[in-house]
């Protein structure tokens, strides 16, 4: 259908009252929800994984994609992990943790991973940003242990295609916060609070000429 000006002018002398009730009501609602809303914190690190040397070359002993997907998994964190993050060990609490985590790759092959932590509270944020690196870090140091076991490893060894050496995990930047609390994203918020405000009124509009009229 082709929409004229005639056809807007027509829509609005109908509707006007209505859509100025429905805008203040979603705009009021909008209003609302950024003052109520929580504060959220983001807490921020820089994690690498287990490095060995074999062949005259380092790489990490898992490789930081591979991190970051297990990390995606909900079933990776330990339940005291997920209960002192999300204050549940529930599979719902657990994916809102994912959910709450950014990650993003600094050196593939070197295992570096800069992972930040969105969470209420600018304590808990950082808590849970803790917890998390360290998770990340014994976690990578069992499997450095377990490989070495396996690989008979035993330092000053040359041999080509065994571990000829290793770097254990680390924290390289230590968990900080950011300056301030996340802030909602008000003008998204409020130009969806405006749009679903004349989605209603339109929806109103059909239904009433389509079932009422006549």
């Amino acid at each position: 259908m082709r929409i004229s000006y005639q056809i807007i002018c027509d829509f609005w002398s109908q509707n006007k009252k209505l859509l100025i009730i429905w805008q203040i009501i979603f705009l009021l609602s909008a209003a609302v929800y950024l003052i109520l809303t929580p504060k959220t914190y983001e807490a921020y690190f820089h994690v690498r994984t287990a490095k060995i040397l074999v062949n005259d070359k380092w790489d990490a002993l898992k490789w930081a994609r591979y991190t970051r997907r297990n990390l995606m998994s909900p079933q990776v964190f330990t339940p005291e992990l997920a209960r002192a993050c999300v204050g549940s060990d529930s599979n719902a609490a657990r994916r809102s943790l994912v959910n709450a985590m950014q990650i993003d790759i600094l050196d593939d092959s070197g295992g570096v991973l800069a992972i930040s932590v969105r969470l209420v509270g600018a304590d808990h944020a950082k808590e849970c940003a803790n917890l998390l690196a360290k998770n990340i870090v014994d976690t990578s140091d069992t499997a450095l242990i377990n490989r070495l076991l396996k690989d008979g490893f035993t330092a000053g060894n040359l041999q080509k295609g065994k571990i000829n050496n290793y770097e254990k995990p680390m924290i390289t930047s230590q968990p900080r916060m950011s300056d301030s609390y996340v802030r909602p994203q008000m003008a998204q918020t409020m130009l969806g609070a405006f749009l679903m405000g004349l989605i209603s009124v339109i929806a109103y509009s059909i239904l009433k000429r389509r079932y009422f009229s006549g």
